[in-house]
């Protein structure tokens, strides 16, 4: 009984890892495609003259994309550290002195 209920813990936890993965590459698919919509859309306002606007555009869509790797980044090396650290130590229960009478 507890074999069957590890290797249904593990199925799970297969499961859930993979959906995981697909749902992350599915995200970062839907970004790329958002941020080329937005530079494509900076391009056409550039070539409309105008060039503020197209500029902006184009900015922002660079910008938001360097953002989320920037700080992807950092979460993934604040996990990778907090993984690292060892686990706190329980504080040890006190004697009573035997001097303190």
């Amino acid at each position: 009984m507890a074999e069957r209920q590890s290797e249904h813990r593990q199925k799970l936890e297969t499961i859930v890892i993979e959906s995981n993965c697909k749902a992350q590459s599915r995200g970062q698919w839907f970004a790329f495609v958002l941020a080329l919509m937005v530079i494509g859309g900076g391009v056409y306002l550039l070539a409309q003259g105008k060039s503020v606007q197209g500029f902006s555009a184009i900015i922002i869509a660079l910008a938001s994309l360097i953002g989320a790797l920037v700080y992807s980044h950092t979460e993934q090396k604040k996990e990778r550290e907090r993984r690292l650290r060892p686990f706190p130590q329980a504080p040890r229960p006190r004697r009573p002195d035997p001097n303190s009478n």
